[in-house]
């Protein structure tokens, strides 16, 4: 299934290469402590300990310098970025993939079979 242009870049700069081929060109889906172990999430966190951990989680974010953290963050990114922001300036190429019928009935086979 093709991917649109940001979910490619995120995929390709966040993810470890061969963790991106099994999500991305196989569609596998992974349990979410596996995801963890992947790389693909920070942490997992019980549902009943989800709110308290996403408030601590802000205060700890709060607590950065602002403007250092988003100039590195956007440092940390910028290949990313641009690959975004040229797509945008243009047509994205796999819009029309993307949305085609193929695509969507393979993306509802996927869904049911997890069902």
């Amino acid at each position: 299934m093709p991917y649109p242009v940001a979910a490619m870049e995120v995929a390709s700069h966040e993810l470890r290469p061969e963790i991106a081929r099994r999500l991305v060109l196989f569609g596998e889906t992974i349990a979410s402590t596996a995801a963890v172990d992947a790389g693909v999430f920070d942490e997992a966190v019980d549902a009943g300990a989800l709110l308290q951990q996403a408030l601590a989680k802000a205060e700890e974010f709060a607590a950065l310098p602002p403007s250092a953290f988003a100039q590195s963050k956007r440092q940390l990114r910028s290949a990313a970025l641009e690959a975004m922001d040229a797509a945008i300036a243009g047509k994205e190429t796999l819009l029309d993939n993307w949305l085609s019928r193929e695509t969507i009935a393979a993306a509802a086979s996927v869904l049911a079979g997890k069902a």
